[in-house]
C-alpha cells in the first residue's frame, strides 16, 4: 500500500504541475470549507437547491425526500448503489458534516482525473491511450482513499477481487469489452453519483459538472428527445461521430480544398478539437447558406460550424454557442478604389456593383443599407473576391476575417474599413433546438479552448497572418 500511494502521490503531483497548462472549467468547482460550527446552522436558514434532484431520474432513483435530513434528502434503502447508506442519521450535522468533507475530497481527485482527460486530449493522445490511463488512475485513488481504513481497504479489495477478478478495481481491457468502445469507458469512468452529492448538499455545485459530462441538459426536467430519444452527446458518442454542417466555401474559415477534398481553415480546425475532445470522429455534412437553417432543424447534423454569426433571428429558432471570435461586416474592394469606398453612404449608389452570394447574412446587410446600390448575386462565394478584383463588381461585403484573408492572397484587393467594420459580432455553434447538453457541453469547450490560447493561435494561423496588422485577439 505504501508503493502505491508513492506511486499515486508521485503521478498526481505531475498532473497538477501539467495544470497550468489546463483551463479552468465546470470542472473545477471551488467547494465551501466552514468548518462545523460555522457550517451547521446554515441548514436551517431555508436551504433549497437551486437544481431539483428529483426532476433527474439519475439522482431520483437512489434518493427518497427527508424533511428532517440536513439537506432534505436521504439514501433510499432500496437503492443498489446508496441503499447500505441509508442507515447512517442524514439529520445529525456532524454526521453529514464529515460525510460532506470526504466528499469534497474525493470530488477534488476527480477533478484532477477530469483535469488530466483535457491535457492528454490537448496533446493528441488517442481516445485508448486516454481511456488506459484514466481508468488506471481511476482504481488508484479508489484505493488510496481508504488509506486511513485498513479494513474498509480490505474489504474493498476483497470485492474487487470478486467482481473483477482484480484486487485494485476492473481492469481497462474488461469495461472496453463491457461497453464497446473506449469513449464509454471514459463516460463510465467521469460517471457521478449525483444522489449522494444530493444528501450532502453538493448538488448544485456539481451541476456544472453533470452538464459537462453530458449527463443532465442544461436546465433539470428538460426532455432532451430526438431521433432514438437518447440526449445529444449520448447519440454523438454511440455513433463515434460528430457530424459537422458546413458551406464549405468561406476562408479563412471552413473550406473544401478541391485539391485533397479536406475541409481547411479556422471553423474546420475547431471542429476537429470539439469532435476530439468527445472522442469521436468528424463527418462533414454539406450545406448551403439558403439551406442553412433548413439543415439545421431537419438534424441533418449536430452542429454547424463555418463562420456563423450569432444573431437573435437565429437564436429563436435554434441553439447558438456563445461566441468565440469577433466579426463584422466591411468591404472588399479594388486597391484603386480604397479611397473610395470609405462609408456606406460611398457606396449606396446605382453605379456601384455590389456581389454577393445568396441565403447569407451578407445579403441581408446588402439589401437593407445598400438599397440604391446595383446588387449583383453570385452562387460560389470563393469567386466574388476575384470577380471584384478584375473589375466584374465592384464592391463585396464580407466578414472583416475574409476581407482580410483575400486582401492577403491577391494584390489587387484591398480592406480599407477592416479595422472600423460596419458592425461588430461574434461567430458561434448553430445546433437544433433540443441539443440543450450539447449546446453546454460546447460551450464548456469553446472556454476552454479560448483559456488555453488555442483560438488565438489558431487565429494566428488562418486569418491574422494574412494582414499587416493584427484585429482583435479572438474572444
Amino acid at each position: 500500500m505504501k508503493g502505491l500511494k508513492r506511486t499515486a502521490v508521485c503521478f498526481l503531483a505531475g498532473i497538477i504541475l501539467l495544470m497550468t497548462a489546463i483551463p479552468v472549467s465546470a470542472a473545477d468547482t471551488v467547494y465551501s470549507t466552514a468548518t462545523p460550527d460555522q457550517w451547521m446552522p446554515q441548514r436551517y436558514t431555508g436551504f433549497a437547491y437551486q437544481h431539483n434532484p428529483m426532476l433527474i431520474e439519475k439522482a431520483a432513483k437512489d434518493i427518497v425526500i427527508n424533511p428532517d435530513a440536513i439537506y432534505g434528502y436521504s439514501p433510499d434503502p432500496g437503492s443498489d448503489r446508496l441503499g447500505e447508506f441509508a442507515s447512517c442519521d442524514w439529520s445529525d450535522p456532524l454526521v453529514v458534516w464529515k460525510a460532506r468533507q470526504e466528499r469534497i475530497e474525493y470530488l477534488k481527485q476527480d477533478t484532477v482525473l477530469i483535469n488530466m482527460y483535457a491535457l492528454m486530449v490537448s496533446q493528441g493522445k488517442s481516445i485508448e491511450e486516454t481511456a488506459r490511463e484514466i481508468s488506471r488512475m481511476r482504481n488508484m485513488i479508489r484505493l488510496q482513499s481508504y488509506e486511513n481504513d485498513p479494513v474498509g481497504l480490505g474489504k474493498l479489495k476483497a470485492s474487487n477481487l470478486k467482481t473483477y477478478g482484480n484486487e485494485e478495481g476492473p481492469t481497462v481491457d474488461s469495461l472496453y469489452k463491457k461497453y464497446g468502445s473506449w469513449g464509454r469507458v471514459l463516460q463510465k469512468e467521469f460517471s457521478t453519483n449525483m444522489g449522494m452529492d444530493a444528501c450532502l448538499g453538493l448538488f448544485d455545485d456539481n451541476y456544472p459538472r453533470y452538464v459537462l459530462l453530458g449527463e443532465v441538459p442544461a436546465e433539470e426536467g428538460t426532455a432532451v428527445k430526438q431521433d432514438s430519444g437518447t440526449a445529444a452527446l449520448d447519440r454523438i458518442r454511440q455513433r463515434g461521430v460528430l457530424k459537422v454542417g458546413t458551406a464549405g466555401d468561406y476562408q479563412p474559415m471552413s473550406y473544401l480544398d478541391p485539391k485533397t477534398n479536406t475541409y481547411v481553415g479556422f471553423d474546420a480546425c475547431l471542429a476537429e478539437d470539439l469532435a476530439k475532445s468527445l472522442g469521436v470522429k468528424v463527418e462533414y455534412v454539406k450545406t448551403s447558406w439558403p439551406t442553412l437553417m433548413e439543415d439545421t432543424l431537419a438534424g441533418k447534423f449536430d452542429v454547424a460550424i463555418c463562420g456563423i454569426t450569432v444573431t437573435d433571428a437565429r437564436k429563436k429558432q435554434a441553439l447558438m454557442s456563445d461566441g468565440y471570435i469577433k466579426n463584422g461586416k466591411t468591404v472588399l474592394c479594388r486597391i484603386e478604389d480604397a479611397d473610395k469606398y470609405t462609408s456606406l453612404e460611398a457606396i449606396n449608389r446605382p453605379e456601384v456593383r455590389v456581389m454577393e452570394n445568396p441565403g447569407g447574412l451578407n445579403e441581408k446587410f446588402a439589401r437593407e443599407n445598400l438599397p440604391d446600390s446595383t446588387l449583383i448575386i453570385h452562387n460560389v462565394n470563393q469567386e466574388i473576391p476575384g470577380l471584384v478584383a478584375s473589375g466584374k463588381a465592384d464592391v463585396m461585403i464580407t466578414e472583416i476575417m475574409e476581407a482580410g484573408f483575400y486582401v492577403g492572397q491577391d494584390r489587387r484587393l484591398a480592406a480599407p474599413l477592416i479595422y472600423e467594420p460596419f458592425t461588430s459580432g461574434q461567430l458561434g455553434v448553430l445546433m437544433p433546438k433540443g441539443s440543450e447538453d450539447l449546446l453546454s457541453y460546447v460551450n464548456v469547450f469553446l472556454k476552454n479552448e479560448k483559456a488555453s490560447g488555442r483560438l488565438d493561435d489558431m487565429a494566428e494561423k488562418y486569418i491574422y497572418k494574412f494582414i499587416d496588422k493584427k484585429l482583435d485577439k479572438a474572444a
